[in-house]
């Protein structure tokens, strides 16, 4: 379409040479049809690529031979046309049209001939056409025959294509491949194509002057000699919207050559009217001067054509690609066999065909069950494979090539071998031990007292396809020890029960060359285990199993699912996990693991058989824990956990004693726990380590214990996470002390970020939906908590006497910012949060206490309400000894409906300061007392010495809707001092510009200015 509006671009400046000629006034119009006379016409004109033609530019012209003015007319039309390969075509048209006045129609008739040049061919066609038109309806039919040469080559190729004949074979001891070789030629041409079509055409608008718009809709028919035949339609509007241009669009679509969008356009000197203007009553008439419409451009194919030029039959031996010769077979018929091993005269027992090994990389035993009423254990030795006719077997094969014509190349990969896959697995009844380089397939393992499987000092073997079942066992269920290449054992049933020490012991893998990785098929099984369910070992992968290592030991201690220590890069993906037991029996543990940890998609359930109070264990759902290892990347997603028991959190990642992880991941999580001091998900670094990024996001937590916090995230003992980011999680707790979401540097400790956002968090009990609370030296540098939405119970009783119980209930809040000890926040935002609490808890409380300090807070954009006893909406509160240097607080909605709660309360307390409190632009909607009260006591009036920073607060912007709503004496605004100034910006506006500011000092009404004012003007706070 690009080179078809260069065309246009290109027209366009031809007309401006066109209309450069000098203009003749114009006659009045004829109302006689006898006048009607029409002279020649030039045009230019551009058509869109379409079924077998490319984009064509064209020069034509319209020329009356003879002519009876009204009522006949013989005519001629030329073109000229270049494609945008550069190739000239054209043709040649002459018509003849009748008006009928009986009818109000003109009926015509046309014939053409065409040439078309392509890069290759030149192509020449007749054309034949007749026609009707109408003010309203139009009729065209048109037909095209090529005429001369109307195919021609422009290129062919030769190849060859080498393929199977027919299913592999056995002889003797040897596979055999019977092959085929085809020889081809594939020629291209360009055929012109015979087609005819057919449009109905209808106007749907008509313009003053002279103009019209007009659809047309038609099926067209094409004949190829090599491709047959095609019926296609064409939907097209084309529009005259001045006497000079027309142009129209359209779409088409055949088999042939797929949907075209079509375009064309054309500009003519004068608009095939006749020499004098017409009247409407003669617009049919004149129509006799309009352009045939027809295909102006030969309608081109490119089609290919095979033929068969030879053919070549080989039988060849399927080769072993590691060595380059055949696969050998010894072929084995259990109980049925007589003889030597070949297909013909198999042996009648495993063991024989194992004792005529040859050892060269090419044995294959291929056992059919025959009559089998158990084969011995067995070990496979070096090299060798051991496959039965139960599975689909399928081997490699090396690329195959005719000897005489090498460049033809046959590249199978694999194939199947002949009568594999009938589901007839012959039955093993002892253990199979596996050597090196081996393999396993189609078997069912079934073995009492004893390992299913042993892989002692391996290089390399693969198990697959078969039933491996070990009941009983007096050692584990499958043994891994010592594997230095790789030893993957997939889609095998495995079922293990009972084993007197793990389900699957994976030790001494190589970290650097080694790995391992079993993956089960659906219903596999280990329970009952006398220690782990599986014992990993580096870079191992578990996968599809169902671990039940129910306990069978009297003290009910230490089974835990999956359990690995000290190894290399582990997996383990969809497996079903149930661990009951008492102490420290997780469902997955994982310690000093290096290089990646990745858990994902597995279902976990931690139940205790008994609890003892006196001493708890610690048995959570996934545990990751490290002791001065760096681990490079953790990754724990889609799992769903459900654990039962005190100290039995879902998640939990510790990195201990100078220990580092660059990257955790905790994602898409689903985690229900049931007990006290069972968190959902705890990330924690400890003792002088590090968590350099902690990511948290799209986990669904519940917790129902107390002290059972949802996500946990807390770095201690001089140790740092640089970044936490805990986003779009839902979070739920249902006890006291329960927190939604804890973030607590302890004891000089340090997180740098935190980002907590989008989440969904509701606490039932005495605690926080989030709290942030840096302890004992600690510090956060910059948090944001933005998009979440929250809602907090607190404490649901309005009884005071309740109080004395509780030490914290009196700082429950959805969202509570509390550095503590001599900590730090150096920079809090809290912004765009929708709060609710429903008991005796602030909405936002920031209130660093005992020396903290938080250096800059903004709280903005959230929407906040509370209904309980002084439940204020957003509290600003230093506290014992504690700093905020600058609070701002501005453009939040604010509704309070309890006992002496403020929408925003202000009020630094015993020795706190607040530097610069700036607050404006807040809605507050209700207040059960007064909508912002700013509160100065007299300990608690400045940062360092009081004639150099005095307390200021800027405000400005506020709306209050609705104070006092629960008791008597709440106001709008209410700035209260307590014997010493205040500094306040603007002053005198305040009261403006916040509806009715009322100042006080230790109780009296103080208006601004009068002499014993503790209010202080100044331009700007700092």
């Amino acid at each position: 379409m690009a080179l078809f509006c260069d065309r246009i671009a290109i027209t366009a400046i031809t007309l401006t040479v066109f209309y450069s000629l000098p203009t003749i006034a114009e006659p009045q119009p004829s109302t006689q049809a006898s006048d009607l006379r029409f002279s020649p016409r030039f045009g230019i004109g551009a058509n869109s690529p379409s079924s077998g033609t490319n984009t064509t530019t064209r020069l034509e012209t319209f020329v009356p031979v003879w002519q009876k003015p009204g009522r006949a007319l013989t005519f001629f039309e030329g073109r000229l046309l270049l494609d945008d390969q550069g190739n000239p075509g054209g043709n040649i048209l002459f018509g003849f049209r009748q008006y009928s006045d009986d009818l109000k129609r003109i009926f015509g008739g046309h014939l053409g001939f065409d040439i078309r040049n392509t890069d290759n061919n030149t192509f020449q066609q007749l054309s034949l056409g007749i026609e009707s038109l109408g003010k309203d309806v139009d009729l065209h039919l048109n037909g095209y025959w090529p005429v001369g040469s109307t195919r021609r080559q422009t290129r062919q190729r030769i190849f060859e294509v080498l393929q199977l004949n027919g299913d592999p074979r056995f002889t003797g001891n040897i596979l055999l491949l019977d092959l085929l070789r085809r020889r081809l030629i594939t020629r291209q041409f360009e055929e012109a194509l015979a087609g005819v079509d057919f449009e109905v055409g209808k106007q749907l608008l008509s313009f003053k002057n002279g103009g019209d718009l007009r659809a047309y809709l038609g099926p067209y028919f094409l004949h190829s000699s090599i491709r047959g035949n095609t019926i296609g339609g064409r939907l097209r509007l084309q529009v005259r919207p001045t006497p000079n241009i027309s142009g129209g669009i359209g779409i088409q679509h055949d088999d042939f050559f797929g949907t075209h969008v079509l375009g064309n356009i054309t500009f003519t000197l004068s608009v095939n009217q006749p020499q004098s203007p017409v009247s409407p009553a003669n617009n049919v008439v004149a129509r006799m001067g309009d352009s045939v419409i027809r295909n102006n451009s030969i309608i081109v194919d490119t089609p290919n054509t095979t033929e068969l030029l030879e053919t070549e039959t080989q039988t060849v031996a399927a080769m072993n690609p590691t060595t380059g010769e055949p696969w050998f077979f010894h072929h084995v018929n259990l109980g049925l066999g007589n003889s030597d091993g070949t297909f013909e005269s198999p042996f009648p027992s495993l063991e024989d065909a194992l004792g005529v090994i040859r050892g060269d990389g090419n044995d294959i035993v291929y056992v059919a069950n025959g009559i089998n009423s158990g084969i011995e254990g067995f070990t496979i030795p070096d090299k060798v494979q051991v496959r039965s006719r139960g599975a689909v077997q399928q081997i490699d094969v090396n690329p195959i090539s005719f000897p005489l014509r090498p460049e033809s190349v046959l590249r199978l990969g694999q194939v199947q071998l002949p009568f594999s896959g009938d589901s007839s697995f012959p039955r093993i009844t002892s253990t199979v031990s596996l050597g090196n380089n081996t393999l396993l397939s189609g078997f069912d393992v079934q073995v009492t007292g004893a390992p299913a499987l042993v892989a002692n000092n391996i290089t390399t073997a693969t198990v697959i396809d078969n039933s491996l079942a070990s009941t009983n066992s007096t050692t584990n269920g499958i043994s891994i020890n010592g594997i230095s290449g790789s030893l993957n054992l997939d889609n095998n049933a495995i079922n293990i029960d009972n084993p007197a020490m793990a389900g699957v012991d994976i030790s001494n893998v190589s970290a650097s060359t080694g790995s391992v990785r079993i993956v089960g098929t659906s219903g596999s099984r280990i329970q009952r285990t006398g220690r782990d369910g599986v014992v990993l070992g580096n870079n191992t992968t578990i996968a599809n199993l169902n671990i039940a290592p129910l306990p069978n030991n009297v003290d009910f201690s230490g089974n835990r699912g999956i359990f690995g220590r000290n190894v290399r890069n582990v997996r383990v993906q969809n497996n079903q996990i149930i661990v009951i037991g008492r102490d420290f029996s997780p469902g997955i543990k994982l310690e000093n693991i290096t290089g990646s940890a990745e858990i994902i998609n597995n279902q976990i359930t931690r139940n205790p058989i008994f609890v003892d109070p006196a001493a708890p264990g610690i048995s959570h759902g996934i545990s990751l824990s490290l002791s001065n290892i760096n681990l490079d990347r953790v990754v724990i997603s889609e799992n769903t956990i459900k654990t039962t028991g005190i100290s039995t959190d879902g998640i939990v990642i510790q990195s201990l004693n100078d220990s580092a992880i660059q990257s955790v991941t905790i994602s898409g999580n689903t985690i229900e726990t049931n007990g006290v001091q069972s968190d959902g998900i705890v990330v924690q670094s400890s003792n002088n380590s590090t968590i350099q990024s902690a990511n948290i996001s799209g986990n669904t937590v519940e917790t129902a214990g107390l002290n059972s916090q949802g996500i946990s995230v807390r770095p201690i003992y001089n140790s740092v996470i640089t970044t936490a980011t805990i986003s779009g999680n839902t979070v739920s707790t249902d006890r006291i002390f329960s927190y939604g979401i804890l973030v607590e540097p302890f004891n000089k400790s340090t997180i740098t970020t935190a980002s907590i956002s989008e989440n969904t968090v509701s606490t039932t009990g005495i605690a926080d939906g989030i709290l942030l609370r840096p302890g004992y030296n600690s510090a956060i540098t910059t948090t944001t908590i933005s998009g979440n939405k929250i809602s907090t119970a607190g404490l649901i009783s309005d009884d005071m006497v309740l109080r004395p119980f509780f030490t914290i209930p009196s700082t429950t809040a959805s969202i509570n910012i509390r550095p503590t000890t001599n900590s730090v926040i150096s920079t809090a935002i809290i912004s765009g949060n929708t709060v609710s609490t429903t008991g005796l808890a602030y909405g936002i409380n920031v209130q660093p206490s005992q020396n903290g300090t938080i250096t800059v807070a903004t709280i903005s954009g959230n929407t906040v309400s509370t209904d309980r006893f002084n439940a204020a909406g957003i509290r600003v509160q230093p506290y014992i000894d504690s700093t905020i240097n600058k609070a701002t607080i501005s453009g939040n909605t604010v509704s309070t409906s309890g006992k002496n709660a403020d929408g925003i309360l202000v009020r630094p307390v015993g020795n706190g300061a607040i530097q610069s409190a700036t607050i404006s632009n807040n809605k507050i909607l209700q207040a059960g007392r007064d909508s912002v009260r700013i509160q100065a006591r007299q300990d608690s009036l400045r940062i360092g010495n009081y004639d150099v920073n005095p307390i200021c607060a800027a405000i400005s912007g506020n709306r209050s809707d609705n104070p006092n709503v629960a008791m008597a004496g709440g106001l709008d605004f209410n700035l209260i001092s307590a014997r010493s100034p205040f500094q306040v910006e603007s002053l005198t506006t305040v009261s403006l510009d916040n509806n009715n500011a009322i100042f006080s000092f230790d109780g009296t009404l103080v208006p601004p200015g009068t002499p014993s004012s503790p209010f202080t003007n100044v331009v700007s706070c700092p």
